[in-house]
């Protein structure tokens, strides 16, 4: 969360941090379906939402990359770069 709150996130925090994590779990859904792996009866769907994870995801790498946390720059933009990519190769994959 940018590092605006050091130590234990407030509850509001923690709500939006479960949030996150619940989206990012269906983000998964989406990219492995895409990638013929999962739920092949929504393959067709996941053709377009894989493009909202690759917007999400670069997103993230912006927010990361200009957040004041060192710890977060250092952990998380690599992580969103690798996640982005990923879901970016699957998305254009035929």
């Amino acid at each position: 969360m940018g590092g605006a709150f050091p130590g234990r996130l407030p509850p509001t925090m923690r709500i939006a941090a479960g949030g996150q994590g619940v989206l990012i779990g269906i983000f998964v859904l989406v990219v492995a379906t895409r990638a013929g792996l999962l739920l092949p009866r929504w393959y067709h769907a996941s053709r377009k939402l894989v493009w909202a994870v690759v917007v999400y995801t670069v997103v993230g790498m912006v927010l990361n990359a200009l957040t004041q946390s060192e710890m977060e720059r250092a952990i998380w933009l690599p992580v969103t770069i690798v996640l982005g990519t990923c879901a970016f190769v699957v998305a254009r994959a035929r």
